[in-house]
């Protein structure tokens, strides 16, 4: 097994396994943008407190926004 092979995790296919841990503070849009041209199989967003993301808090909607972005992302929530 070698990390440039797929890795498939329910119904998601990551294109190699090499992900991008959620890092709170440093996860944001540009870092996983950046990240993801040096071939990452999946990123990550900031942790992202749950009960913020109900209220629609405008710092839940920052570390959350994905809009844009390509391939298999995940989202910490907390």
């Amino acid at each position: 097994m070698s990390i440039t092979e797929p890795l498939s995790i329910g119904g998601v296919t990551t294109p190699n396994r090499v992900f991008l841990a959620p890092l709170s503070g440093v996860s944001d849009q540009p870092f996983r943008r950046l990240v993801r041209r040096y071939n990452a199989g999946l990123v990550f967003s900031e942790m992202v407190a749950s009960r913020e993301m109900l209220h629609k808090s405008r710092q839940s909607e920052r570390k959350s926004r994905i809009f844009g972005e390509i391939g298999p992302i995940a989202v910490q929530l907390a």
